[in-house]
C-alpha cells in the first residue's frame, strides 16, 4: 500500500499546479500556508520555514 501511495503522490506532483511546490531534497513545501501568523499558530507539519519568519518594522513578515 505504501508503494501505491508513493506512486500516487509522485503522479500528483507532476500536475502543473503542484509541480515545483515540494523541495525534492528535503520533501518540504516551498509555499507557505501562513499558519504561523495565527496567534499561537507556530509552524504547520510540512512548513517551508525552520522557524517562524520575523516581522519588519512595518509589521509585515520578513525573513530573519
Amino acid at each position: 500500500m505504501a508503494d501505491r501511495a508513493r506512486a500516487l503522490a509522485a503522479d500528483l506532483f507532476t500536475h502543473p499546479d503542484l509541480s515545483a511546490t515540494v523541495d525534492p531534497r528535503t520533501l518540504r513545501r516551498r509555499s507557505c500556508c501562513l499558519y504561523y501568523r495565527l496567534p499561537g499558530g507556530g509552524l504547520c507539519g510540512d512548513c517551508c520555514f525552520d522557524r517562524p519568519p520575523g516581522r519588519t518594522r512595518g509589521g509585515t513578515p520578513g525573513r530573519r
